[in-house]
């Protein structure tokens, strides 16, 4: 690749096919590019990265779109950086002549990326446009308001275990997600919200995550580390097509990490949640020891990061995580009912309804967990 600091027309490429640029152009670069295409390149692909600003992305695209020696229509151009707020917005709302040869660039987690098209990438970022924009108009909501309130919207998509909807521009066009895909959008749209989340795997088959999220809710006396699973409470949409009863389960939202563990439907914790569910701080580091052997620090790196604490000070987080009341969640969920448009039933009814489904869920799931356990085993 010629970046955009080599640029010099007196040694032009007349085959040059790539071109990369990794920072704001300044005139004279600028005026060297123009000259440099206006001469017989061959030019595919163009790669915007690192420092490169949205003015010098857009010359270069109105460059790339006026030269008559240039067929912009096969240049395929990709911006790979990570883009801000303003960014986004440029993105969303800017015409390109071209928009197909466009593609970008998204954060999944840490420092992995993924490339989508632009056409993708606009349909994603106008879904959280819009739930933001829903969650901004709702009054007098609090943090555990506002995460109640993303769990059912995210719960309304399908469930599809294929791996293509592990991918977020793929779960919000199509609408459906696998289990990691519900956890990632719910971890993109928190994030978006300023939420601290962390998305985990929970099986050896990468079939099965939860998130992990910081609820600090003053209103109704919450504090703690998390577990939440909209994967577990969705409902199949054949078996019912109306979208309140979709979103009718509460069983696996906000619940410690020591009730998981004794869900009827979980095995042994795995991975990271290993150490976190140690009873003890010789468990704690003999099972963490063991994941760094086997798996090294990068997640542990991004979890520090993420929560903004050593891990050590997360462990104890998790640990002092009390469990939240059942009449806490149903205030939590009776306020969420308040919210939902177009009902023709009333509220009474309602929460009649997510309460009776709550207990017999909780007593299916969480009740005497490991007898059960034991007599499948057997």
């Amino acid at each position: 690749m010629v970046g955009a600091i080599d640029l010099d027309v007196n040694s032009k490429i007349n085959l040059l096919s790539n071109l990369s640029f990794d920072h704001p152009l300044t005139d004279a670069e600028f005026y060297d590019l123009g000259q440099l295409l206006s001469s017989s390149v061959l030019l595919s692909q163009v790669y915007f990265k690192d420092n490169i600003d949205i003015e010098s992305i857009e010359k270069i695209k109105s460059l790339l779109e006026l030269l008559p020696n240039i067929d912009d229509a096969k240049v395929e151009k990709f911006i790979m950086k990570k883009l801000s707020n303003d960014e986004k917005v440029w993105l969303t709302n800017t015409n390109f002549a071209n928009i197909d040869t466009w593609n970008v660039a998204y954060l999944i987690e840490g420092n992995k990326y993924e490339i989508t098209s632009l056409t993708k990438y606009r349909i994603l970022n106008e879904w959280f446009n819009q739930i933001i924009e829903e969650l901004g108009s709702l009054e007098d909501v609090s943090i555990l308001d506002k995460v109640c309130y993303l769990y059912d919207r995210i719960k309304l998509f399908n469930y599809d275990s294929s791996s293509k909807y592990n991918r977020l521009p793929e779960i919000i066009s199509n609408r459906k997600a696998s289990s990691c895909g519900y956890n990632l959008v719910f971890k993109e749209v928190l994030s978006r919200l300023n939420i601290p989340s962390f998305v985990c795997k929970t099986s050896m088959n990468d079939e099965n995550f939860v998130s992990l999220i910081s609820i600090n809710d003053d209103v109704y006396k919450v504090n703690g580390i998390y577990l939440f699973d909209p994967s577990s409470d969705t409902i199949f949409k054949d078996q019912y097509r109306n979208n309140l009863a979709r979103q009718m389960n509460y069983n696996f939202f906000a619940i410690t990490l020591d009730k998981y563990n004794n869900s009827f439907y979980n095995g042994n914790a795995i991975g990271l949640l290993k150490p976190l569910s140690a009873r003890n701080m010789d468990e704690y580091n003999y099972y963490l020891n063991s994941y760094i052997r086997h798996f090294g620090k990068s997640e542990i790196k991004r979890i520090e990061q993420e929560f903004n604490m050593p891990f050590s000070t997360f462990y104890d987080r998790v640990r002092d995580s009390n469990d939240i009341s059942k009449d806490t969640i149903l205030k939590v969920i009776s306020k969420r009912l308040d919210k939902y448009p177009d009902v023709f039933v009333s509220k009474d009814f309602l929460i009649k309804t997510v309460t009776e489904n709550y207990n017999m869920r909780n007593t299916e799931l969480f009740s005497n967990n490991y007898v059960k356990r034991k007599k499948m085993d057997s």
